[in-house]
């Protein structure tokens, strides 16, 4: 359970899962890029963001005129990491709700007509032995008794950032997105040279040992 004590069952939560490992198919595609909007916005290119990788990182594209879902996916498009304050994560186990974590965003959800952005814990690595699992936390915070709440992705990003307005004001960049990406790959290559060299090291292993 994420959040205080009396927010409402389906709204910002912890769950533990097991999913299988994904199989890495190589370095990030380089199609992988922040989209660029008109000068002069319109209702229609609003709607017309779909992706996260459409949502511009312009000082003209306003977060207060996107719908819930836009902001979502553009944040799980660049894998944006949360540093979240104690009362947004509560152990699934203790029911703690003290300590801060450190999330990357993955996937957004909606769950009767409210938009959750979902993320992995990777911090801080004591807590990772426990397996907390990932984070179900609402872009707002609702009108209703049981769903409004302060433990929200806006909230946090209003207390963090002054004066916030754009994607750019949250370090969303082109620039930033490209670095990012070179970070991944270089990540990516280091993991797989040393998976591959791993594997050989056993294969001799178990040809020595037949």
């Amino acid at each position: 359970m994420i959040g205080d004590v009396n927010a409402p069952q389906g709204q910002t939560r912890a769950r533990t899962h097991h999913s299988p490992q994904l199989e890495a198919t190589g370095p990030p595609a380089s199609t992988t890029q922040i989209y660029t909007a008109p000068s002069v916005l319109t209702s229609k290119d609003y709607q017309g963001w779909t992706l996260g990788m459409h949502v511009p990182a312009l000082s003209h594209a306003e977060l207060e005129l996107l719908s819930d879902t836009q902001p979502g996916r553009a944040l799980v498009h660049h894998q944006y990491m949360l540093e979240l304050p104690a009362g947004y994560f509560k152990h699934p186990d203790t029911a703690d709700a003290s300590q801060a974590v450190t999330d990357v965003t993955k996937a957004t959800s909606k769950i009767k007509g409210f938009v959750y952005l979902l993320a992995d814990i990777i911090g801080p690595a004591t807590l990772l032995q426990d397996n907390p699992g990932e984070l179900h936390v609402p872009i707002r915070s609702g009108n209703a008794p049981r769903t409004k709440h302060p433990y929200t992705i806006c909230n946090h990003l209003n207390a963090v950032f002054a004066h916030l307005q754009t994607l750019a004001d949250i370090g969303i960049s082109k620039q930033a997105h490209l670095t990012h990406l070179a970070a991944l790959h270089t990540a990516w290559q280091n993991t797989h040279r040393a998976n591959i060299k791993h594997q050989v090291q056993l294969a001799v292993t178990r040809q020595t040992i037949n």
